[in-house]
């Protein structure tokens, strides 16, 4: 239903799903699109960038319907097969579907849907109704949705590099805040595909929740483009690349490294180095860089 913010970048409803300022890939160089998160946003046009703000009415943030806020973490509102969920207002969107309009909405509804046990993190889904209790189905691409579970900002996410990130309408100053959030997924950005379903590899996103910048991995859409390949998004590169921009303007597919790391070059192809941004950024202990 949503999507993140990738590092240029990671789930939500907007349309873009980042800011340049609050969301998106890090560091210099710079990953192309850092307008946006990962790739393009969600079907409402949601992204993970703001404080997480407070849940309102009146055409801002989100209408409690059937359940509550609170309720995407507690469950307890709902009949027994089925969960409290955010949607778009009932005839702006078709199911898993952009808003028929190709408009965000101004406000997101929840209530209560179907619901699937089997569909837990990371999981591929095409709708809500294909995701367990407490997950929702979130973009992760402009082509690929994955079951996330709603979290707090301190809690219910698993693993020491998954994030909490905030759900946001709308990009930038025109962001609209709703006091929900989801988990990104923990992976392995060195090995991209390996805790990713197909058609998706581990990236690292960049999100603001209460003022403070944060990083997490999540499982995100990637492309075909071979490492040293021109690029305008991050969906175009192969597995375990991003697309970067140099100072130069040109943006390449470039593999992830780990600039802290014994062997700091083992994820670079032959001959290439691992190059540390500026500033310079961790996902838990581990120094995210570019391959160069």
């Amino acid at each position: 239903m949503f999507a993140p913010n990738r590092i240029v970048l990671p789930a939500v409803f907007i349309l873009t799903t980042a800011c340049a300022d609050s969301g998106g890939r890090v560091g210099t160089p710079v990953p192309a699109g850092s307008s946006a998160l990962p790739g393009t946003a969600g079907p409402f046009g949601v992204g993970p960038i703001g404080d997480g703000g407070v849940a309102t009415d009146g055409g801002i943030g989100v209408r409690e319907v059937d359940c509550t806020i609170d309720d995407l973490i507690a469950q307890t509102i709902c009949a027994a097969n089925q969960a409290c969920r955010l949607v778009p207002p009932s005839g702006s969107a078709t199911d898993g579907g952009a808003p028929s309009n190709g408009v965000s909405p101004n406000v997101l509804e929840a209530r209560c849907t179907d619901t699937d046990p089997a569909g837990t993190q990371a999981k591929v889904c095409t709708s809500d109704a294909e995701c367990a209790r407490g997950f929702g189905c979130i973009g992760a691409g402009p082509n690929i949705k994955l079951c996330s579970r709603y979290c707090s900002p301190a809690s219910q996410c698993s693993g020491t590099t998954s994030g909490c990130v905030p759900i946001v309408l709308g990009a930038g100053g025109n962001a609209r805040r709703t006091g929900a959030h989801y988990c990104t997924t923990e992976c392995d950005f060195l090995d991209g595909r390996l805790d990713c379903p197909a058609g998706t590899d581990c990236d690292v996103v960049r999100y603001n929740d209460d003022g403070v910048d944060k990083h997490a991995t999540t499982c995100f859409e990637h492309g075909s483009k071979k490492a040293g390949e021109r690029c305008s998004s991050d969906v175009d590169c192969e597995a375990g690349a991003d697309c970067v921009s140099t100072p130069s303007g040109r943006s390449t597919c470039r593999f992830w490294c780990q600039p802290n790391a014994s062997d700091r070059n083992a994820a670079c192809p032959s001959g290439r180095e691992c190059e540390r941004t500026s500033p310079s950024f961790f996902v838990g202990s581990r120094e995210v860089g570019y391959c160069q």
